[in-house]
């Protein structure tokens, strides 16, 4: 089987992440499904409905820092 890496892309293509499909015991046909998101990105919610096997959730970017003042005298 030949392992490719899928990007994610949010809103307007702009890439946020990727998918990777990796071998957890290949002899029993068992793998695993990694999901890495960009630096800054987040789950705000996850759903899983075991039976039919689908994950479904919501990414969202984290808030940038607000600026803090300088304590110059």
């Amino acid at each position: 089987m030949e392992f490719q890496r899928l990007e994610i892309r949010g809103r307007g293509g702009v890439p946020i992440g990727h998918v990777e499909l990796m071998p957890a015991a290949p002899s029993e046909g068992e793998y695993k499904i990694v999901i890495q998101l960009q630096q800054g990105y987040q789950v705000l919610a996850l759903r899983s409905d075991m039976c039919s096997g689908r994950i479904s959730g919501i990414v969202g970017k984290l808030p940038l820092p607000s600026p803090q003042p300088s304590s110059k005298p």
